[in-house]
């Protein structure tokens, strides 16, 4: 399982906002978007907080309409770690929910401020209506081959970019730098929808 940090929080800190960020990352909403709705959102639930248990979970499966997953315990008793979900989902969008936690699962690439990957999985959301969001504007990069040269060029979301020409063998090494970085390939991903 690859691991990006991200933290969708305007001002960059670090609060009790997995929820948020989990929500707006998966669906592309707008964090802010998010956030007045889950604290809208507790006028219904009775919830004080934005993030007490019934108010995240009421509000994906009853406002944006996404169907909870219970993940259930092995015959020993045991759960399955977000890591070997991750390892057993290399497509598609999830917000997971881990003990005290949700955090976001975009093609196999768990983003959240730590890595929660080695914590057990309760439920999960498989989110299959979203807009496509750039992730990380200053860390994608595309590619394209002509000839038997590679072009890779990695953009950092102001106009700036830079591009190497390499070999195959050379390309699939720095492609898999780029992806350790937590960067995504543009074209894997698509044009925003």
């Amino acid at each position: 399982m690859r691991y990006c940090y991200y933290n969708a929080h305007p001002r960059r800190l670090h609060v009790d906002d997995c929820t948020k960020r989990a929500i707006a990352l998966a669906t592309g909403m707008d964090y802010r978007d998010v956030a007045r709705g889950l604290n809208a959102h507790k006028r219904l639930t009775g919830a004080k907080i934005f993030y007490e248990k019934e108010n995240p979970r009421s509000y994906v499966e009853n406002v944006l309409g996404f169907a909870r997953q219970v993940v259930p315990k092995r015959k020993d008793g045991t759960r399955i770690s977000v890591a070997s979900f991750a390892a057993a989902h290399p497509q598609g969008r999830y917000i997971l929910s881990v003990k005290g936690h949700w955090t976001c699962l975009v093609d196999g690439v768990l983003y959240d401020t730590w890595n929660c990957g080695a914590l057990d999985l309760y439920s999960y959301y498989e989110i299959t209506r979203f807009q496509r969001r750039n992730i990380e504007r200053e860390a994608h990069f595309r590619v394209k081959e002509q000839d038997g040269t590679w072009a890779v060029t990695v953009i950092d979301g102001n106009g700036a970019s830079a591009t190497k020409y390499l070999d195959k063998r050379a390309a699939d090494a720095y492609i898999a730098e780029l992806y350790d970085r937590g960067m995504y390939n543009w074209d894997e991903i698509g044009d925003w929808i």
